[in-house]
């Protein structure tokens, strides 16, 4: 099936630091600059809704901002072009039709890479929506894979996908031409969405760093595994900590063979990207606070004013409700023993670098009811009571970053849509209908977002 939505055109001095040292990597006063004049396009030269005050005379450059962004100037997402089919009607392009998507590229030419990984199938199609080619396919032989933990897209368009079942790396031309493999120094290691690529070409694997064997895993450090395209291994980078280890909620089978955890709801925990130099942003979800941190130069503070968000009181119950049950399920005589869920939310709830260094900040909102055309079927347990289950959801809202932390604005995506790709004014991502059919889609941003 091919699906190609419509076009529609879119809207849209330096100075030293006080004891004579050199010129700081961006300068205070450009800097305060472009932050007072980043916001929408209508806005006039220095009338934007928000302030900045920047101080680049320490070890770090501090960017604080303040003030709110008005629901006149959030932006939005617009679907520019998809591919999806819900497979029940004859004739329907079987190649069109998902079961899972983990994640959607924009590829050379305008079209699209797939990854969905019900299927563990990666698909490739054209600028019209046509089916182009399977890239690999199931198994262990070359360029074959089994369970993909993530893939990277190279500046030149070449992917690499991490081979988990494999312990490998395969490297495909963006036509989906077979290259090359090379081995991983592991194996054993199964996750999503955690190889990436910066702008010079690296590869970088996010990895387990230091296991804690002394308290459940929980103060296990986690970094970046840098590659070459050879597959050399060059260095391994810490995360940096700035909250505490997350506290978990555990049960345990009586036999001791099975055990789930939960965090409690709403509890900020530190958040980490690869920004596109190789370096790191970074931040603890709560205060409202990143880190740019480049592989040289100064760091970025960004600190930003925000209002926590409450927590409702049917949000709180249904989180309590489903966590409960799941860990009664183990341990029938289970209790809530750990702290109360908190009142407020933190300041963001993670963040994600695009292709193009910017940093979207995903906010916590106030919750809204679902819709009880959209709500999870009621499912009796094994006991023949209801299980519980979530009864609101959270609009999907980003602040937008530039790589250097000037603040461009707030993007809204619509109802049912979720992103995992951003380059300037354009968005990879995935919606569903109203029968949860799943389509990879590329989207602009409207207005658009300043440079």
């Amino acid at each position: 099936m091919r699906a190609a939505l419509a076009s529609r055109a879119p809207r849209g001095a330096s100075r030293r630091a006080a004891r004579g040292a050199a010129s700081v990597a961006l300068s205070v006063a450009g800097l305060a600059f472009l932050l007072a004049c980043g916001g929408d396009a209508s806005v006039a030269e220095g009338d934007a809704p928000w302030r900045t005050e920047a101080d680049s005379t320490g070890d770090t450059i501090r960017v604080r901002i303040t003030g709110a962004i008005p629901d006149r100037l959030v932006r939005t997402l617009v679907p520019e072009f998809e591919v999806g089919a819900q497979g029940t009607s004859e004739g329907e392009d079987e190649q069109a039709v998902f079961g899972r998507i983990a994640t959607v590229h924009g590829m050379p030419g305008g079209g699209l890479m797939v990854h969905d990984s019900q299927a563990e199938e990666v698909r490739l199609f054209d600028a019209e929506g046509e089916f182009v080619t399977r890239v690999g396919g199931k198994g262990g032989g070359p360029g074959e894979f089994g369970q993909l933990n993530g893939i990277a897209q190279l500046p030149n368009g070449d992917l690499i996908f991490w081979d988990a079942s494999g312990g490998r790396l395969n490297r495909y031309r963006a036509d989906g031409e077979f290259l090359s493999t090379w081995r991983m120094p592991f194996t054993g290691w199964f996750t999503q969405n955690a190889l990436h690529a910066d702008a010079r070409g690296f590869i970088y694997a996010w990895v387990l760093v230091e296991r804690d064997t002394l308290s459940s895993g929980e103060n296990n450090r986690f970094g970046f595994l840098r590659m070459d395209t050879t597959g050399a291994v060059l260095d391994t980078t810490p995360y940096p900590r700035w909250q505490p280890p997350a506290g978990y909620l555990t049960a345990q089978s009586a036999d001791g063979r099975s055990m789930t955890r939960s965090t409690i709801p709403w509890t900020p925990g530190d958040f980490h990207r690869l920004a596109q130099d190789g370096g790191v942003v970074s931040g603890p979800g709560n205060p409202y606070v990143l880190y740019i941190l480049p592989r040289t130069g100064k760091p970025v503070r960004v600190e930003r004013e925000f209002t926590p968000v409450p927590v409702s009181s049917t949000e709180a119950s249904d989180r309590r409700a489903v966590i409960e049950r799941n860990m009664k399920g183990l341990d029938p005589s289970w209790n809530w023993s750990a702290a109360s869920i908190p009142t407020t939310k933190p300041a963001y709830q993670s963040f994600e670098v695009g292709e193009d260094g910017r940093i979207w900040v995903r906010l916590y909102s106030v919750a809204q009811p679902i819709p009880e055309a959209d709500l999870p079927p009621a499912r009796p347990g094994p006991d023949g009571t209801v299980l519980p289950r979530l009864t609101t959801r959270e609009p999907v809202v980003y602040d937008v970053f530039s790589p250097e932390g000037r603040l461009l604005g707030r993007v809204a995506l619509p109802p049912r849509t979720r992103i995992s790709r951003t380059r300037g004014n354009q968005a990879w991502g995935v919606r569903q209908d109203d029968m949860d059919v799943e389509y990879a889609v590329r989207f602009r941003i409207e207005p658009s977002l300043p440079r």
